[in-house]
């Protein structure tokens, strides 16, 4: 029985180390990186700025009538409902996109596609803000915070038929 107060103890301690690391980091970041496609800019911008079902972790692409276009809905594999907003269209050189729902996170995605003499470079910038502590820490210490980048570029460079040569 000691055991068992002593680990509950113990769990509560680490996690109100986790609470308090993370509401002592700041909220904002910003995360960037980079990667080199054998695709015209324009090819590139279609597929971005497109629907979003060649990604593998959307399962469902919604445009939202109320945006004028500019608004949709993905929802992911785990049911998860996000809003997005166009607030930034210059086909085929940059979009930004920023999430228009409530979510315990927000933020902008930028998109810069530059053409280069074998085809397009794409940086994809995040102007983050994560609000709970627990999974600001998370997100700083555990998953990184450019990774949902990079599994984006990566799936980008595979819907290409590419090898993903992500760089800072």
């Amino acid at each position: 029985m000691k055991w068992i107060v002593f680990i509950g103890f113990a769990l509560l301690g680490t996690l109100g180390i986790i609470a308090g690391v993370g509401y002592a980091l700041p909220k904002s970041h910003v995360a960037s990186r980079h990667m080199e496609l054998r695709q015209p800019p324009q090819a590139v911008y279609a597929l971005i700025a497109g629907p979003s079902t060649w990604r593998k972790d959307v399962k469902k692409y919604e445009p939202l009538p109320q945006g004028d276009g500019k608004l949709w809905m993905e929802v992911d594999n785990y049911d998860n409902e996000v809003v997005y907003e166009r607030v930034e269209d210059s086909p085929p050189k940059r979009l930004v996109v920023r999430i228009a729902g409530h979510q315990p996170y927000s933020g902008t995605w930028t998109y810069d596609l530059t053409p280069t003499a074998n085809g397009t470079d794409l940086r994809i910038t995040e102007n983050g803000e994560v609000f709970n502590p627990i999974f600001r820490f998370l997100s700083r210490f555990v998953f990184g915070q450019s990774a949902t980048i990079e599994k984006y570029l990566t799936e980008t460079a595979q819907h290409f038929g590419e090898k993903a040569n992500i760089q800072p």
